[in-house]
């Protein structure tokens, strides 16, 4: 478990699916994540949720946003595609709409990102956001993510394509 001022980052358990599963119930919000947009009921969400443990070697870290003192769920924060050997990871962060702008996202992060860089002892952590999504990329470069790239029309979404950011942040310029 891993503790903030306000925040608890702490496993996913069995008990969170509906939790999880209202996270993906939330379409407006997922357009904006690129999150899963096919539809999905509850045994599924439970599958998702026993198969994070079930890997033997660790291919993803995914936590819970909990309030430090209410025990509310605020969202999801994880990395995937973990290459230990190139120590880079893909990250993604899923808080509930009600919680935006509060500063519980960037306090997730910074918590998060240094279990990563300074226990995990990954060096680069890289992200993909939609352009158009300025709210998250204003808080990607609050914590010092960089823009690498852009991926063109690499989204498809509302009948159009859609240009994807990638964005990253190295150990050595990270700033817990």
């Amino acid at each position: 478990m891993l503790k903030g001022k306000r925040i608890i980052l702490r496993p996913v358990t069995p008990d969170d699916v509906k939790e999880t599963i209202s996270l993906r119930y939330d379409f407006e919000a997922n357009k904006q994540y690129l999150g899963y947009i096919f539809p999905i009921n509850l045994t599924n969400e439970q599958r998702w949720i026993d198969s994070l443990y079930s890997q033997r070697i660790r291919e993803r870290i995914d936590l819970v946003i909990e309030e430090k003192n209410t025990h509310r769920f605020i969202g999801l924060i994880g990395v995937n595609n973990i290459d230990y050997i190139n120590k880079r990871a893909k990250f993604g962060i899923f808080i509930k709409r009600r919680y935006w702008g509060k500063g519980f996202g960037k306090e997730a992060m910074r918590i998060f990102l240094n279990y990563l860089f300074n226990q995990i002892n990954l060096n680069k952590i890289y992200l993909e956001v939609l352009t158009e999504n300025q709210r998250a990329i204003k808080l990607y470069k609050s914590m010092g993510f960089e823009p690498e790239g852009i991926l063109k029309a690499h989204y498809y979404q509302d009948g159009r394509y859609k240009d994807v950011a990638i964005y990253s942040i190295f150990k050595d310029k990270f700033c817990s």
